[in-house]
């Protein structure tokens, strides 16, 4: 394919981190990728893409010498991607001695398999609700049993691949017909669809189970769209969830036809008593703060970084003002009261800067051990609370922004002209990170925080053979940039420490799922039914919600008492919190010669606009 893309996809690890960090220094040298940039996509259950990229030369090379290093690759095209045969859904089955077949709404055979088969079973939860940190990091190394339970619980979604055969079989958990398993309508559609897989896998003799759908960072490996007879009615949300899980289905597959397997890893001890510690530390949901649209608090942050909305704001709109009369009746007059006003900016955020840089003097840096309440200033070098990574460029970071732009053209009276507009943007904001210095480590909170970041990556991209030269001819050129602190990076942040205890209302979320649970379980139910009836009277409802609060009542009394988290992050009061790569001589020198520059320049500005206009006025 000339001029298209080429992957690297690769079999990550294992999602132990001291297996990925044997690995990583000659993975690096390999691929010529840095080794934050390469953990989190080698950690993990599911396949990852090193590299995208059009030369396919370069990416069979690296290929090529992965394998000689027992590693497991593959390079494919994207038109590869998208020939590979679309799945056909399944509503129902029919099962004999030996084999399943597998039938579509108008009743014709989809597939079917037999004990000669072997087969992959991709199993995926449409439902996009939120994960939390602490799901997240158990989802790595869970059992697959308990994949699969969280999977059912949701909207699951089965891929059934027979090697060597197309089309895939795809079955949606809830809205297949299990009456032709012979299950009975009082089973849940959590136990039908746990009971089905288990159906498939006695019916094969060889099987593969995936269950790392949610838990890895794919590329939008773009092209490939569903029919209409794929899709159920789904909400919106879930459809999108249902476009991803397709990637991940036709990409888990090429590892699978390829027979792609991961390195052996080397024995491990014994995890230490610290580790062990580390691995259970307290989710951490800092407290929510009423925010307004986002829109709006973005225009608002960037005017706070000049100094208060009460002073500036009014002063934004004089500029605006002046500048639209300008511009509308061409009367260099305007002039003079547009400058000085933007003189008046300048001058003030010049005693911002200067007030800024005092701030920073004034304030010790803090071992974070030894850190006090209250406004603090530390350094040291970011680290992952939750693997994150760029929402583009896919690199491992800690904190993350992006701004996508499209160039347009427009026409005015003064002829056609042409710019960049924001159609998009974001932050990884609402995540927190570590920051760790040889003492200790401590969470920040980066919601509201002026950062200052000199990494960042701007790719451009414009449809396939025209480059700049097709923005004349109503082609979309869009220029995406995204500002990051990759891991590891050294970091400087003032803030404010606090403390942070669980929210109270975890007890009842606890509670409420262990009905949910309980409704779900017949075999757990059994011992409430006191008249042996089946069934589940109100009374012995009540009986078993009180015996749910016995036990949770126990284990809160028997668990230890969850300590406090201390983490540094915006004050109440409107301190000054600042996160940035410079260290604190380089951020105060850098402030100081801003205020020199702001002070000076808009005072210059202000007299000689103010000059100017008294002689516009008097001639």
């Amino acid at each position: 394919m000339t001029g298209g893309y080429y992957n690297l996809l690769i079999i990550p690890i294992s999602p132990r981190q001291e297996e990925v960090d044997h690995h990583l220094p000659v993975v690096s040298e390999i691929t010529k990728l840095d080794q934050y940039t390469l953990r989190q996509r080698l950690q993990g259950r599911g396949i990852a893409v090193l590299r995208r990229e059009t030369d396919k030369n370069n990416l069979a090379e690296i290929s090529r010498k992965l394998s000689e290093a027992n590693y497991s690759s593959l390079v494919f095209s994207d038109s590869e991607f998208r020939s590979i045969p679309p799945a056909r859904r399944a509503v129902t089955l029919k099962a004999s001695s030996g084999r399943i077949e597998f039938f579509d709404a108008r009743g014709k055979v989809v597939n079917s398999l037999s004990l000669q088969d072997d087969c992959f079973l991709i199993v995926g939860d449409l439902n996009p609700g939120p994960v939390s940190a602490r799901q997240l990091k158990s989802r790595l190394t869970a059992p697959d049993e308990e994949l699969l339970a969280v999977a059912t619980r949701g909207e699951p979604v089965l891929d059934i691949h027979p090697r060597g055969r197309s089309p895939r079989i795809r079955i949606f958990g809830k809205r297949f017909n299990y009456t032709s398993m012979g299950e009975t309508a009082n089973l849940s559609a959590v136990q039908n669809f746990s009971r089905l897989i288990e159906a498939v896998r006695s019916h094969v003799s060889q099987h593969r189970l995936d269950l790392s759908f949610g838990i890895g960072a794919l590329p939008p490996i773009g092209g490939v769209s569903l029919s209409p007879t794929e899709v159920p009615s789904l909400s919106p949300p879930s459809k999108d969830r249902l476009k991803q899980f397709e990637t991940h289905s036709r990409l888990s597959l090429f590892a699978y036809e390829a027979k792609l397997s991961p390195p052996k890893a080397p024995a491990q001890a014994e995890p230490t008593p610290e580790k062990s510690q580390a691995a259970q530390a307290p989710e951490f949901v800092p407290p929510k703060i009423g925010r307004p649209p986002a829109k709006v608090e973005a225009f608002l942050d960037k005017v706070r970084q000049l100094g208060p909305p009460g002073v500036f704001l009014p002063l934004l709109v004089l500029v605006a003002i002046f500048g639209v009369m300008l511009y509308t009746t061409e009367d260099i007059r305007f002039l003079a009261p547009a400058g000085g006003t933007l003189g008046l900016l300048l001058f003030l955020h010049g005693f911002v800067c200067l007030r800024r840089a005092r701030r920073i003097e004034n304030i010790p840096t803090s071992r974070i051990r030894s850190m006090p309440m209250g406004p603090v200033e530390i350094a040291g070098k970011a680290a992952s609370y939750v693997p994150l990574k760029t929402p583009y460029s896919l690199v491992d970071c800690v904190w993350y922004s992006y701004v996508v732009q499209e160039y347009r053209q427009r026409f005015s009276t003064h002829g056609r002209r042409g710019g960049f507009v924001t159609v998009a943007s974001g932050s990884s904001e609402d995540t927190p990170f570590y920051v760790e210095d040889d003492t200790e480590k401590t969470l920040v909170d980066p919601r509201g925080a002026v950062v200052e970041v000199k990494c960042r990556e701007v790719t451009h991209r414009s449809p396939p053979g025209t480059g700049w030269r097709g923005i004349g001819m109503a082609e979309v050129y869009t220029r995406i940039t995204e500002t990051y602190i990759p891991w590891q990076y050294p970091v400087y942040v003032m803030g404010v420490a606090q403390h942070y205890k669980e929210s109270g209302d975890s007890g009842r979320a606890d509670y409420l799922q262990r009905l949910r649970e309980l409704k779900q379980s017949p075999e757990k139910l059994v011992r409430f039914d006191k008249n042996k009836d089946g069934r589940i009277d109100t009374e012995e409802w009540e009986h078993a919600r009180a015996a749910v609060e016995r036990e949770l009542l126990v284990e809160k009394l028997e668990s230890p008492q969850t300590e406090e988290v201390v983490y540094i992050g915006k004050g109440e009061s409107g301190e000054l919190f600042m996160i940035s790569d410079r260290s604190e001589h380089e951020l105060v020198r850098s402030l100081k010669i801003r205020t020199a520059l702001t002070i000076f320049g808009g005072g210059g500005i202000i007299l000689i606009m103010l000059l100017w206009g008294i002689k516009l006025s008097i001639f």
